[in-house]
C-alpha cells in the first residue's frame, strides 16, 4: 500500500469506526516504514466493533466500507503507482 493509500486508509477507517464516547476512533495509529504504511487499533474492543457490535454504521464494521473508499479512488486513478523491478 502507498503511503497515500495508507493515509486515505486510515482515514475512512476513523471516519467509519462507530464512536460513543471516542475511545476506538481516537485509537487508530499509523505508522509509515520502508515497506509501506501500518495501521494499528489497540483499544480492547475494536475486533467487536468490527464484527459488528454496533449498529451505527449498519453493524458493517470498519473495514468493508473503508476498502470500498480505497477501490473507488484506485479505479479513479487517484494514486500513481510505482512498478516493482525484478
Amino acid at each position: 500500500m502507498t503511503d497515500e493509500m495508507g493515509a486515505d486508509y486510515y482515514k475512512a477507517l476513523r471516519k467509519y469506526t462507530p464512536y460513543k464516547e471516542g475511545a476506538a476512533q481516537a485509537g487508530w495509529r499509523l505508522s509509515k516504514n520502508k515497506k509501506g504504511s501500518s495501521i494499528k487499533n489497540k483499544v480492547p474492543y475494536i475486533q467487536r466493533l468490527e464484527d459488528g457490535w454496533s449498529s451505527q454504521f449498519g453493524g458493517q464494521g470498519m473495514t468493508t466500507p473503508a476498502k470500498r473508499v480505497i477501490e473507488r479512488n484506485m479505479k479513479d486513478n487517484k494514486y500513481r503507482m510505482k512498478k516493482r523491478r525484478k
